[in-house]
């Protein structure tokens, strides 16, 4: 269901460009552009966290390699793909991954650890972070556990506003998407937990 339907509008003086030192019109449609990425995000990690089930590993204050491990797992035994599996951290859980040892002394990861600061994979699956993930928090989940679908890509219009001076006028962008879990409460029978009527297998949190 496409229920969700997002606008940013801002104003263009006709001074604008004069005062400037960057293209104006341009410079705020891509930070528009931003804004809707950001709010489609949010939405995500609503949903995301609307549907996970809960790791059984419990909700430990750092995240360690038994986690990842364990997350990979429950989503192996409810029929993900595994090379369509990906985590997700917070901040804070995303600089605990590099306080693994297994991740960070060449001994134990060989050839594999991480020297950038930068995560990458782990064990062959990518690792991505945002600020928009509450602290403490990560997941795993195979990319057909959360569907997403635009109407149509987004959108603008203007009208002038004189009101603001001779020229001027206010610009609107919006989009119109929707965000849901997939195969709720379809389970495989082989994982540790029983999965919700509102919950997906393919999606798993570790608090």
């Amino acid at each position: 269901m496409l229920d969700k339907r997002k606008h940013v509008q801002w104003l263009i003086d006709t001074n604008d460009e004069i005062e400037s030192t960057v293209a104006v019109e341009l410079e705020n449609a891509k930070r528009a552009v931003a804004s809707l990425a950001r709010q489609f995000d949010l939405d995500s990690f609503a949903v995301m966290e609307a549907v996970a089930q809960q790791a059984v590993q419990g909700a430990p204050a750092d995240v360690s390699r038994d986690d990842m491990l364990g997350m990979r797992e429950e989503l192996l035994f409810q029929n993900a793909v595994d090379s369509d599996i990906c985590y997700w951290a917070a901040v804070d859980q995303y600089h605990n991954l590099l306080k693994v040892p297994e991740f960070s002394e060449m001994r134990l990861y060989g050839d594999q650890v991480i020297k950038s600061g930068q995560i990458g994979t782990i064990y062959g699956l990518p690792v991505f972070m945002s600020n928009l993930i509450a602290a403490g928090q990560i997941y795993a989940l195979e990319k057909s556990g959360i569907g997403y679908a635009y109407q149509r890509r987004p959108s603008m219009d203007e009208r002038r506003a004189p009101e603001y001076g001779t020229g001027a006028k206010v610009k609107v962008m919006d989009a119109k998407y929707g965000i849901a879990g997939m195969q709720l409460g379809v389970d495989s029978g082989k994982g540790s937990v029983a999965i919700g009527g509102t919950a997906s297998p393919l999606v798993i949190k570790l608090q």
